[in-house]
């Protein structure tokens, strides 16, 4: 009953509600970003043991597409198109509309000055998304490297939300996977080059920092005994609010020569 406690008073402080009523409220009225097409949407079942989970390929209707490197200047800088600044989150990080979603209130978490999206996460990174975490029930992830999938050379965390129903059926597996773990482990769902890790407890911690202090403890430790050369080696990141993976690529194509992301070791693959 007290950890309950604890974490509805960390989500009803004034700094979350805040927030969620910022995310809420912002909406852009006009398009700013492309939309996804809902009636394209193809699950190819997998099985591997006894465990069945599904993943969900996306088609996404695209206009006025550019490559980065057309771009003069990074998107996630301003000045912005309208409606796709949300908030700052901190010093650090603004939180922005992503402009091609992959499903409805794609959000991205971006670095307010141009850093590298080679670099490795940090303290203020993990900070800011956790942030969002607690305030919209998702799903936070990173591509870093030339076989990450990542589009962008602006450093930046994605956010999306959770669905109503897991079709996937991979994170719900993982919430309920990780509470049997203490330390980080690998999935015997997966055969790539992975970790996995149950985040540590946080009740009664307020302060962002310290919040952002532990998680990068544990992806460092996770990203050196996966062998992830920094800035070199490329990987991906997908955290929620109970668990973090980490996954070591090699290459980009992959699964009949689709291009994937860290969002597709969730269950969801855009074509």
């Amino acid at each position: 009953m007290l950890e309950r406690t604890l974490a509805e008073d960390r989500l009803k402080s004034k700094e979350i509600i805040e927030l969620k009523q910022i995310i809420n409220g912002s909406k852009p009225k006009s398009k700013v970003y492309v939309e996804v097409n809902p009636g394209e949407e193809i699950t190819v079942p997998a099985k591997k043991g006894q465990t069945s989970v599904n993943f969900i390929f996306t088609h996404m209707e695209t206009y006025n597409r550019k490559s980065p490197s057309q771009s003069k200047k990074s998107p996630f800088l301003p000045p912005f198109e309208t409606g796709q600044f949300i908030t700052d989150l901190s010093e650090t990080h603004r939180l922005l509309y992503n402009k091609r979603p992959v499903v409805d209130n794609h959000l991205l978490i971006v670095t307010s000055s141009f850093e590298e999206q080679t670099d490795p996460l940090n303290l203020q990174d993990f900070s800011a998304a956790y942030k969002v975490l607690l305030t919209m029930n998702g799903v936070c992830y990173f591509n870093s490297g030339r076989h990450s999938g990542s589009t962008q050379p602006h450093k930046h965390l994605q956010w999306v939300p959770k669905p109503k129903e897991d079709k996937s059926e991979i994170v719900t597996l993982l919430d309920e996977e990780v509470i049997l773990h203490e330390k980080p482990f690998r999935w015997p769902i997966y055969s790539f080059a992975h970790l996995i890790a149950p985040l540590p407890n946080f009740e009664g911690i307020k302060n962002n920092d310290e919040i952002g202090a532990r998680l990068v403890e544990l992806y460092l430790e996770m990203m050196e005994n996966l062998k992830i050369k920094k800035k070199i080696d490329s990987h991906n990141l997908v955290m929620d609010e109970k668990w973090m993976m980490v996954v070591k690529r090699s290459k980009e194509n992959t699964f009949h020569n689709i291009n994937v992301n860290a969002l597709a070791f969730a269950g969801r693959i855009s074509l």
